[in-house]
């Protein structure tokens, strides 16, 4: 990408890859609290479900 003025303003370089693999479950427990309603569809969402 280039500014008006013609210089770079951003460079785009991959990502390095992962050092592990992930495990499923390495998360277990983490989850302190989570709010009874977590899972209700707002009610002004009812219409693009």
């Amino acid at each position: 990408m280039v500014s008006t003025d013609n210089k770079p303003i951003l460079k785009l370089v991959p990502l390095a890859a992962q050092k592990q693999s992930r495990k499923p479950g390495s998360g277990k427990g983490l989850v302190l609290y989570m709010a009874p309603d977590f899972d209700r569809t707002p009610e002004d969402f009812g219409e693009y479900v």
